[in-house]
């Protein structure tokens, strides 16, 4: 199953067992980046992605930084997140 999720720095959303921590989100040299904590039952990481990066989870499924939306100074910048589960019944 795969489902998008647009979240702002501060918030954790939940994908079944992944929580993402959006940690920080903002530009660095020009390049959007953003920091993200995953947690899941079994592992957590720290990762620091571009957009259009992907991150696979063993056992869990991959998350995809598809945008990233910041902005130079203090404000709050936002991501869309896709995550695809892996299907247990394979």
């Amino acid at each position: 199953m795969t489902t998008v999720r647009n979240a702002r720095q501060g918030s954790q959303p939940t994908f079944g067992v992944l929580r993402v921590g959006i940690m920080r989100v903002g530009l660095v040299d020009g390049t959007p980046l953003a920091q993200l904590a995953l947690r899941t039952p079994s592992d957590e990481a720290v990762v620091v992605l571009d957009e259009g990066d992907a991150f696979e989870l063993d056992g869990v499924g991959t998350l995809h930084l598809d945008e990233i939306r910041a902005s130079e100074g203090t404000v709050r910048g936002e991501v869309t997140l896709r995550f695809e589960e892996i299907d247990d019944a394979d």
